[in-house]
């Protein structure tokens, strides 16, 4: 799993230095390939419906088919599952609609905004419903099933880390100090999160192979003790430069610089694996 998270990563880091490259800004305009499939799906029903008064009928019915097929999966659902599943059909009902007849959002030139919003919004229903979907089902998994998941739920965050961290290095104004110190506030945090999924994702692999031990958990507990003392150390170190560098900063404000969510998984794994440490000695 260590192997599939550094070809992840490496390919993440590819794809958005390539962004960087040929793209300046980040907008709704270059995020529009996160709309492409409603955008396509949208194109071919709008020329159907165009062809004949045949191909109106057909891109009708094939419209509704598409927007009610998460309606297929509401046999055997706990009662939120089924929620999420209506709100899926219906997320895609008034999504792609408005993307065949985009003149009916085209609002003060925010129509291109409000369909990746929608877009948006149709993703995480379905990533909710994936999240729940594997919470509901944990005892149907063995342990290493439940480990390898975790794993790749570990991968996709550190993903997340992946590209805050090099927006953060490239939104960094070289000529200002006051940049430097603000988004290295940031990228820090970022950067442990990183190396913290790192090893988790190694320990995971150690336990599916049945061969880890108490001090590779050890090990990560201390780990996730000492990231949180840097953040708490680098948030002070940042505070302490803009004041005392006041006079030769430009916009500078006093701010906590926590990576919020970085220091959250932070938590989660030293918790978690203080508990597998001590669960351990129980046994």
């Amino acid at each position: 799993m260590v192997k599939k998270l550094q070809v992840v990563w490496a390919i993440e880091v590819v794809i958005i230095l390539v962004l960087m490259v040929f793209g300046t800004t980040l907008n709704a305009e270059s995020l529009s390939w996160i709309t492409l499939p409603f955008t396509i799906i949208s194109d071919r029903l709008r020329n159907l419906s165009l062809m004949n008064s045949i191909g109106n009928l057909v891109s009708i019915v094939l419209y509704i088919l598409i927007c009610a097929s998460p309606l297929l999966l509401l046999r055997r659902k706990t009662m939120f599952e089924k929620i999420l599943l209506i709100l899926w059909s219906l997320g895609l009902f008034v999504s792609i609609y408005l993307f065949i007849n985009p003149h009916l959002i085209s609002i003060h030139g925010m129509g291109v905004i409000i369909q990746l919003g929608l877009t948006i919004f149709v993703y995480s229903i379905i990533l909710d419903y994936g999240i729940v979907t594997l919470v509901t089902r944990t005892n149907r998994y063995e342990t290493n099933d439940l480990l390898k998941i975790l794993g790749y739920l570990l991968i996709g965050v550190g993903m997340y880390y992946v590209s805050m961290s090099l927006f953060v290095i490239k939104t960094i104004e070289v000529e200002q100090l006051a940049s430097w110190i603000n988004q290295i506030g940031i990228l820090i945090p970022s950067l442990l999160g990183l190396f913290i999924i790192y090893k988790a994702v190694k320990i995971i692999d150690l336990e599916v192979l049945g061969e880890t031990s108490i001090k590779h958990i050890e090990q990560l507990s201390k780990l996730a003790s000492q990231s949180l003392i840097i953040m708490v150390v680098v948030n002070i170190g940042v505070n302490l430069l803009k004041l005392l560098l006041i006079s030769s900063l430009e916009n500078v404000s006093f701010s906590f610089n926590y990576s919020l969510d970085a220091l959250l998984l932070v938590i989660v794994v030293m918790f978690v694996s203080r508990l597998m440490i001590e669960n351990s000695q129980f046994i």
